[in-house]
């Protein structure tokens, strides 16, 4: 599963393909779709079909999505995204944006059921912990009030004090600071990360010539 059990994603980077591209997985489920396109003319969601498998990909679940579910969906992930960049540049939260969110946060979300067992957790007291799935059937309004949710939580409750937005001078991407030291520049490492140390280490092995 993409997301752990607090709604954040294993440290690895994770992506999965899509119609016409791929999807990144980087943070939180909130800034993850934010990010599937609407930035600088990128776009990994061209149908509903996309987004059918950004939320298997996600979630590990399936859900029907029919185009009554087209404009909402997008509608919400433009709100997310105009309220993160709102955030980090200190500047008033669009009405408009605030409102879209709410609205999706109000319907049921996803439910998490405990299936009786257990899984390894390396972070656990006993390095297990007990195993779950999400509730079935999920429904597209489910996804969208779980995303809208964890958008109002990365935004409100944790005052946006971990948003960050990637320090590579060619990505747009923002993404969530999940590092104990709150300093992680890259939206990941072996992406940005390591393209700027290569490109830097280039540079400098030019100079020294």
């Amino acid at each position: 599963m993409v997301y752990a059990h607090d709604g954040q994603r294993p440290r690895s980077v994770a992506t999965a393909r899509a119609g016409d591209g791929s999807f990144l997985f980087l943070s939180r489920p909130a800034l993850d779709f934010a990010i599937t396109g609407g930035i600088g003319g990128y776009e990994s969601l061209h149908s509903v079909i996309d987004i059918q498998s950004w939320v298997r990909a996600a979630f590990q679940i399936s859900v029907d999505v029919s185009p009554a579910d087209w404009d909402p969906a997008l509608a919400l992930r433009a709100a997310i995204w105009q309220l993160v960049r709102a955030t980090l540049e200190g500047a008033r939260l669009p009405a408009g944006a605030i409102s879209v969110i709410n609205t999706a946060a109000r319907s049921s979300p996803m439910a998490r059921q405990l299936d009786g067992s257990v899984s390894p957790d390396p972070s656990g007291p006993s390095g297990h912990a007990p195993a779950w799935h999400w509730h079935t059937p999920v429904t597209v309004l489910g996804v969208l009030s779980t995303v809208a949710r964890d958008a109002i939580e990365v935004l409100a409750v944790e005052n946006g004090s971990r948003l960050r937005e990637c320090a590579a001078d060619e990505c747009a991407l923002i993404f969530y600071d999940d590092s104990r030291s709150g300093r992680r520049r890259w939206c990941a490492a072996q992406r940005c990360g390591d393209r700027t140390r290569a490109r830097d280490y280039r540079s400098r092995q030019r100079t020294t010539k």
